[in-house]
C-alpha cells in the first residue's frame, strides 16, 4: 500500500485529480490489505485474462490448493511449481493528459530495462522505467489523474 499512498500524495500535491477518491490513500485497499491491516493474513493471485480456459482455471485450482494446504479439505497438494517469481510494486505512474500514450502495447508483467520508454506524455517528455523492472496493469484507457501503470522489481523475499 505505500506505492498507491506515494501516488495519492503525489496527486495531492499536484492536485490533478478530480476524482476525490483517488485522493484517498484508503481507496486503493483490498481485500488483502484490509485483511493485513486488521493482523490477518491475505494474499492477492493474479489469474491472468478472464477468458474461458485462463483465469478462471488458474483460481480453481488456487482455491483448492488453498484448501488443502489450510487443511479444510482432504484434497492431495500438488507440488509447488518450479519456477516463479516474486515481485514487489515499487511505483504508481499516472497518467497526467489524454494524449499520454504507451510506447508500445504494454501487458502486465511485460519486462523493461532501466531507461526504456514506457510512455510519452502529451507534451513530448519520456516517461522510462527507473531501473530493470516490469510494467504492470497498464491501462491505456486510464483517464487523466488515475492510474496508468505500475513499476515492479523483482523482490528478495522467498517463498516456501
Amino acid at each position: 500500500m505505500d506505492v498507491y499512498a506515494r501516488g495519492v500524495q503525489r496527486r495531492q500535491r499536484a492536485q490533478q485529480s478530480a476524482n476525490a477518491a483517488l485522493l484517498d490513500t484508503g481507496y486503493g485497499i483490498g481485500t488483502s490489505e484490509y485483511m493485513r491491516s486488521r493482523g490477518g493474513y491475505g494474499v492477492t493471485l493474479e489469474c491472468g485474462q478472464h477468458r474461458p480456459g485462463g483465469g478462471r482455471g488458474v483460481a480453481y485450482r488456487a482455491i483448492r490448493q488453498t484448501l488443502a494446504v489450510l487443511g479444510l479439505t482432504a484434497l492431495a497438494l500438488k507440488p509447488p511449481a518450479s519456477k516463479f517469481q516474486v515481485l514487489r510494486l515499487e511505483d504508481v505512474v499516472d497518467r497526467e493528459h489524454g494524449d499520454d500514450r504507451f510506447a508500445q502495447p504494454w501487458k502486465s508483467f511485460d519486462p523493461v530495462v532501466a531507461g526504456q520508454v514506457i510512455g510519452l506524455r502529451h507534451d513530448g517528455r519520456e516517461v522510462k522505467a527507473p531501473a530493470d523492472g516490469f510494467v504492470v496493469f497498464p491501462n491505456p484507457g486510464a483517464l487523466p489523474g488515475n492510474e496508468w501503470f505500475y513499476f515492479a522489481q523483482k523482490s528478495a523475499r522467498t517463498i516456501g
